[in-house]
């Protein structure tokens, strides 16, 4: 990667390093409700029930899912608290 000790650090290249993960945390969010998605719209996945509204019943939707819910709540906190310190650095 950068491949800098931690001596060689400088504010910019720590602030560039943090917005950096700011996209990599977007990225693995909607990565992971992408394949939580595929579960809703996968046939072989729907085949087991007898009807959407028995899957609805017990699997949940995508909206109520708690993994996912915590993960969005998460990445936002992350973010946030991300963009802080970057403005703190420079």
């Amino acid at each position: 990667m950068h491949n800098k000790k931690i001596g060689e650090l400088t504010d910019t290249l720590v602030a560039e390093l943090l917005t950096e993960s700011l996209a990599l945390a977007q990225n693995m969010l909607r990565s992971a409700i992408d394949s939580r998605a595929k579960d809703f719209t996968n046939p072989f996945r729907q085949t087991t029930f007898k009807s959407p509204e028995e899957m609805t019943a017990v699997v949940g939707t995508i909206k109520d899912n708690s993994f996912l819910n915590d993960f969005k709540r998460d990445t936002a906190r992350y973010c946030r608290e991300v963009r802080k310190l970057v403005q703190q650095i420079q």
